[in-house]
Parts: C-alpha cells; structure tokens; sequence
C-alpha cells in the first residue's frame, strides 16, 4: 500500500468559489468541482413532515380499529403508537435547531 501524501500537499485555494444553480449546487474550488443534485432543503423538509403524519395517521387508524373491536394485535397498536410519538418528537426536535440556528444567524454581527 503506498504511503498517503502530507496534509501540506492538498491546497484548496476558496477564493475561486463559485455557486452556479443551473443544475443543483455547484462548486468550483481550485481545480475541484463538487456538484451536489438533489432534492432541496424545502423538498427534505416537506417530506419528512409528510413522513411523521404518515405514521401519525397510520397509528391513529390502528387505534380506532382496535377501540372498534376488529382482529389487531395490541402489540401491532403499541408499536405504532410508539413510532408516532418518535417521530413527532423527532420533528419538534428538528424545529428547535432550525429556529436556534436562525436566531443566532440573525444575532451574527457583521
């Protein structure tokens, strides 16, 4: 196995930084390019709420039919709710982050 280069020998130059939208994220740095495609940060987030809502409803619907007397396992109606309030807390955690990370973009001097 050939020895790895010193860390000295990896230069990233940022002024040659570029952000071309054409096609998703672009990045140019030095002779580097990265491109990041995708969906987008919105895109993530609206589908992880229709996620947790998924699992809201599917647990909701579980329950009722337990409650009504139909053949469900009260193991299965255990796990769902289980995973429902996972996820929820899950999201309200999310939303936390978010807010505080954007209260203290919003407190940066410049």
């Amino acid at each position: 196995m050939p020895p790895l280069p010193p860390v000295s020998a990896v230069s990233l130059e940022l002024s040659g930084l570029q952000v071309l939208p054409a096609d998703g994220l672009k990045l140019g740095v030095g002779r580097a390019e990265i491109t990041a495609t995708g969906p987008s940060f919105a895109e993530l987030l609206g589908a992880g709420a229709k996620r947790v809502e998924a699992k809201v409803a599917e647990a909701d619907a579980l329950l009722l039919a337990f409650a009504q007397g139909e053949a469900v396992p009260v193991h299965r109606v255990t796990l769902a709710l289980e995973q429902a309030r996972i996820s929820v807390e899950l999201a309200v955690e999310i939303r936390s982050r978010l807010i505080e990370t954007y209260r203290d973009f919003m407190n940066m001097q410049l």
